[in-house]
């Protein structure tokens, strides 16, 4: 079936607001599996995330209406079907957004706004990645990684810790609960 997740990460706001807009509450213990359906942490880049394991985090509500007063970085991700997507608002206005769908082809990438300059970066390192191992025909998508890794760069957060600099350690996540 493939990993499935979403998470945001929310910048300039306070951790009990973000858990009072998404009606969450902590808990305090700490996240020992990796698997329970909602944890929060902060980056060492000053972002607190919220993870939804297996995507249990709605991200049909209005991301717009979530990022009021503080800017975020919505994620979500399912290997099953090779399909990713990051979206980037600001005060209720969308900045950006990627949308990576496998299925569309290896290479399919959709990308709007004002990216941020990492994404170039990120682009041409993983398209030369697919194109090196095979390209369309490839067994990898490597292009599948290009959302969640802008995401990353920018906010040093990703659940499986990959491409996360020196001074991107993962966070200390505590489980979250609904109100």
């Amino acid at each position: 079936m493939g990993y499935r997740g979403a998470w945001i990460a929310f910048a300039d706001i306070d951790k009990a607001e973000v858990l009072s807009r998404l009606s969450l509450r902590d808990t305090g213990a700490p996240d020992d599996t990796g698997m329970e359906p909602f944890v929060g942490g902060m980056t060492a880049a000053g972002w607190y995330v919220v993870l939804a394991y297996e995507g249990e985090l709605d991200m049909d509500f209005s991301l717009a209406k979530l990022s009021a007063g503080c800017r975020l970085i919505g994620v979500e991700v399912f290997e099953g079907v090779m399909t990713s997507q990051t979206q980037a608002f600001e005060d209720g206005n969308k900045q950006w957004e990627l949308i990576h769908i496998g299925d569309e082809g290896l290479f399919d990438l959709y990308a709007e706004g004002a990216l941020p300059p990492e994404f170039a970066v990120i682009k041409q390192q993983r398209f030369d990645e697919q194109t090196a191992n095979g390209g369309e025909d490839a067994d990898v998508d490597y292009v599948y990684e290009i959302p969640a890794d802008t995401a990353a760069a920018i906010t040093g957060y990703r659940p499986d810790g990959e491409n996360l600099g020196e001074d991107d350690p993962l966070p200390e996540m505590t489980i979250l609960e609904p109100v």
